[in-house]
């Protein structure tokens, strides 16, 4: 069995368990059904950018984010020896809190 022959609701129960940006890593242009499923179909994101490497927020940024950006309801900056500097990285994207 393929996972593209599951059911809509059975994929959007299973994305429940997965983070947000591993769901779009890993299935975002996989095909239209996927990325209608991650950007029309789920309601409301929760961003937890506190132990993520500078290039896999870069790619968030640029790429997944502004197609999401309506339906963040909540998200983790941080400035740690882990991640230095994200949300001066973050805002430098042109991103504002009031878009939120």
């Amino acid at each position: 069995m393929h996972l593209e022959y599951l059911a809509n609701e059975l994929l959007l129960d299973l994305f429940q368990y997965i983070d947000i940006i591993h769901l779009f890593h890993a299935f975002h242009g996989l095909n239209t059904r996927f990325n209608k499923l991650l950007i029309t179909k789920l309601t409301s994101y929760n961003l937890d950018f506190r132990s993520i490497s500078k290039y896999n927020f870069d790619n968030v940024c640029q790429k997944y984010l502004p197609l999401i950006i309506n339906k963040i309801i909540s998200f983790h900056l941080s400035d740690n020896d882990e991640t230095p500097n994200l949300s001066k990285i973050f805002l430098s994207y042109g991103f504002t809190i009031n878009q939120f």
